[in-house]
């Protein structure tokens, strides 16, 4: 079922998206629900360091330091051993 709603798509963006960027007319492979692809199969969710969030505004650092352990449990996160041993459906 997934498989098939998946081919469903590439998602036509915006045209003010579509406007400001003359190489990007679509958007093939994405998932456009909260959780992306994540919701859907093994996806990474790294959460981002300190260093990387450099120059980032300081209300969007906060956010994530905030809210990003909030949203691994909401989205399941697990680390990637335990996607191998199945433990990801156990709770």
């Amino acid at each position: 079922m997934l498989k098939q709603a998946l081919k469903t798509f590439p998602w036509t963006l915006s045209s003010k998206t579509i406007n400001l960027n003359k190489y990007i007319k679509w958007q093939h492979g994405i998932i456009p629900f909260f959780g992306g692809g994540s919701t859907l199969w093994s996806a990474w969710c790294p959460e981002p360091t300190t260093e990387e969030m450099n120059g980032w505004p300081p209300a969007t650092i906060k956010a994530a330091q905030d809210y990003f352990n909030t949203a691994k449990m909401l989205l399941n996160v697990v680390g990637a051993n335990d996607q191998q041993t199945g433990n990801i459906f156990e709770y």
